[in-house]
């Protein structure tokens, strides 16, 4: 005779994950504007964030510390980190509940950071830690279609013998000659003498 077991989903779970934890995203977080709309920044701070949310067995949102290198490690530019991260709260799926120091002061007093859509934690003056539910401040987040993405201005520089970017003076734009549009009766010439 077979032991009759009955199947428990957290067990099931538990025994798939082990002691690696996860992060819930709900089917209405990954439907709204502010999920599916992200930039590649965005995808990899949040990414960056999640990492040290487990590495804290999820306990200490709002009190996440990532500095301006942990997030250039993942891949980020030293140039997208602070726009990525302004992406994310004017989305609604961020709070900087810190701002750290610049430079070197940064190891001492890093930003920290809370993912709105994950419970976080709340010290009060006195007592124990409490565990809030999440803001969901990601449902209020509405696209504006007539904004329009900010594109990185184009560099007009040109690299000198060692590869290191040199800035073209204006003036030799300003004395270039101008270019005559091809209008029909041009476009005509041209062609014709072509035989």
């Amino acid at each position: 005779m077979s032991k009759k077991t009955s199947f428990s989903p957290s067990k099931a779970a538990k025994a798939a994950l082990g002691t690696n934890g996860f992060i819930p995203h709900t089917p209405e977080l990954l439907r709204s504007e502010a999920w599916r709309g992200r930039s590649i920044r965005a995808v990899r701070i949040l990414d960056r964030l999640e990492l040290e949310h487990l590495a804290h067995a999820g306990k200490e949102n709002g009190f996440l510390s990532v500095t301006h290198r942990q997030f250039v490690e993942c891949h980020l530019s030293s140039n997208d980190v602070k726009p990525g991260i302004e992406e994310c709260v004017a989305r609604g799926l961020l709070i900087v509940t810190h701002q750290g120091g610049y430079s070197g002061s940064a190891r001492d007093n890093p930003s920290r950071y809370q993912l709105t859509y994950l419970p976080w934690k709340l010290i009060p003056a006195t007592g124990p830690p409490q565990y809030l539910d999440p803001t969901h401040d990601w449902k209020s987040f509405k696209n504006d279609p007539n904004q329009k993405n900010p594109k990185r201005k184009r560099r007009s520089a040109t690299r000198d013998f060692a590869g290191h970017y040199r800035p073209v003076p204006q003036s030799v734009y300003r004395n270039q000659p101008k270019q005559e549009s091809l209008n029909a009766t041009t476009w005509e010439a041209i062609h014709s003498s072509r035989g």
